[in-house]
């Protein structure tokens, strides 16, 4: 049965002037939170469910719509007792894989539907010793899988037959794992043929720029990577601590070579962030609040969340219009579960000219120069980092439009490499300055 339900109109505030999110039934039968969402297109969507707040209470349903959420339709996975459903990929409104997950961590398979879900069957030849926790396709044929550590090494398998024959990863190639060592769908991000995942319990990111056949890791300032998105060689990264409820958010400019932290503070009540394709620094964070950044995650301010401030579980977008935030259904009423984004399009900040910028001399005995060509009039704070993001020195300048020389004073700090930043057109900028 399908149950229409009201239009629910909020405010999105500053980047836009009035947006609506609208309400639609999941059509799970029992209490589901929305634990993963996947878009084929703008208009097909598949999620999973999870039965509690806790993200280890994994059940075996989905649903999916292919109208943009008019109507959504829920099955239950009928296969194995003693495992649940993980993430799930949709290629189309018929054909979608998903992790299927052992309850007690002891291993898992890759399955897939050909009719809508009616149907699922198990890939035989992908077999995890562990549980999977990645499934991505990059098109009808080449997909990887990662599971979690085993033997010392994360566990990826690749296909390029749609699933019918998966390879494991030789051990050479993938990321050497510390122990307990873990990651999640949540930390994970794809870009092109790039791709990115981060580690729980070691700083550090994980990184393959040919679909999962070569690897490479990142350092990263915090013990915990919790959440990773990339536009290109520009980065978000950050970890929760779990004793403030506070997200430290970090920006790269190279890729991940070096991270500096933003001035985000207060940001709390968060569980899942995500970029919006399409523009320059959106970013969309939600939890018991919901929260925009227009610069990468320099700074958070509130939107107004639907149903009066109802927590939400996940939230994800295609473009700068569509978007799904999830949350949990109301089994009384046959009601909600999921919020479709049905105001104007997210805005994208217009880009002022390009700031060019070097430093000289370069090594430098102590004081250098910086030379910043600006495209606009503004104030910077002119600041200089270690390698490990720690704060150094600070200070205030005014930029005009044209050739700027800045003194920038390193006398007072030991022989070593440092950082020499500062915030422009919703960018970090930065130079790397050799004190010897």
């Amino acid at each position: 049965m399908t149950r229409i339900t009201a239009i629910l109109i909020i405010t999105l505030l500053p980047f836009i002037s009035r947006a609506q999110w609208q309400s639609q039934w999941t059509a799970f039968q029992q209490e589901r939170w929305v634990e993963h969402i996947s878009m084929a297109d703008n208009n097909t969507v598949w999620i999973t469910g999870r039965t509690s707040g806790s993200t280890s209470s994994l059940s075996r349903d989905f649903s999916r719509t292919t109208n943009g959420g008019s109507t959504w339709q829920a099955g239950t996975i009928d296969l194995l007792e003693g495992f649940g459903l993980g993430m799930i990929h949709a290629y189309d409104g018929t054909t979608a894989w998903a992790c299927l997950q052992s309850i007690a961590d002891t291993g898992g398979f890759i399955i897939q539907t050909t009719d809508g879900g009616q149907n699922w069957n198990i890939q035989p030849t992908a077999v995890f010793s562990v549980n999977p926790e990645i499934i991505h396709f990059f098109d009808a044929d080449s997909g990887l899988a990662i599971g979690q550590p085993h033997d010392g090494n994360f566990e990826i398998w690749v296909t390029t037959d749609g699933g019918n024959n998966w390879d494991s990863i030789p051990a050479s190639d993938m990321p050497l794992a510390y122990d307990e060592e873990r990651t999640s769908h949540r930390v994970y991000w794809v870009k092109g043929d790039s791709l990115w995942f981060g580690g729980s319990t070691n700083g550090r990111i994980f990184y393959s720029y040919d679909r999962s056949y070569h690897w490479s890791f990142l350092p990263f300032p915090e013990p915990q990577v919790h959440v990773v998105v990339f536009r290109d060689t520009v980065g978000l990264a950050g970890r929760l601590d779990p004793l403030l409820d506070e997200y430290s958010l970090y920006q790269t400019q190279d890729q991940g070579q070096t991270w500096i932290k933003t001035g985000a503070a207060g940001l709390t009540g968060i569980s899942c962030m995500t970029f919006v394709p399409g523009t320059v620094s959106t970013i969309l964070a939600c939890g018991d609040n919901l929260m925009i950044s227009n610069d990468w995650g320099a700074s958070f301010l509130p939107m107004e969340a639907p149903q009066g401030n109802q927590t939400c579980s996940l939230i994800a977008f295609r473009d700068i219009s569509t978007g799904w935030l999830g949350s949990v259904n109301n089994t009384a009423s046959s009601q909600g579960g999921i919020f479709k984004y049905n105001g104007p399009p997210l805005q994208i900040k217009n880009i002022a000219p390009e700031t060019r910028t070097v430093i000289y001399p370069n090594p430098s005995p102590g004081n250098a120069t910086l030379e910043i060509t600006a495209g606009k009039q503004e104030s910077i704070s002119l600041q200089i980092s270690d390698l490990s993001g720690k704060l150094l020195s600070m200070n205030q300048f005014d930029l005009n439009p044209g050739v700027n020389l800045l003194p920038v004073t390193a006398a007072n700090l030991p022989p070593g490499v440092y950082i020499v930043h500062w915030n422009s057109n919703d960018t970090i900028h930065h130079n790397l300055l050799v004190r010897n």
